[in-house]
């Protein structure tokens, strides 16, 4: 019998749904950041177009970010869901 490979970055196994919580996050808050910091500019009309695109961007990683929380719940993986784990390094799953 062969024993069950230890998750890392490259092959996270059960904690796909941690990575994908993760990574869908950060760029969430990065595109958040954005929008923010053009909201800071004199407004024009393509800035303002391009500050609708990335909230809504922003709100469907969200999404993407709570759907994939769910799934770690569901699997018992939910601590791990937060940016700055070393789940992947060590394998402390």
């Amino acid at each position: 019998m062969q024993a069950a490979a230890t998750p890392t970055t490259n092959n996270p196994g059960p904690l796909i749904w941690v990575v994908c919580h993760n990574e869908a996050a950060r760029d969430a808050d990065v595109l958040l950041g954005e929008a923010h910091r053009l909201a800071r500019l004199k407004p024009a009309p393509t800035r303002q177009a391009l500050i609708s695109a990335l909230y809504s961007g922003y709100h469907e990683l969200r999404k993407e970010a709570g759907h994939s929380a769910e799934r770690a719940l569901n699997r018992g993986l939910l601590l791990f869901c937060w940016p700055s784990t070393k789940v992947l390094q060590g394998g402390a799953a």
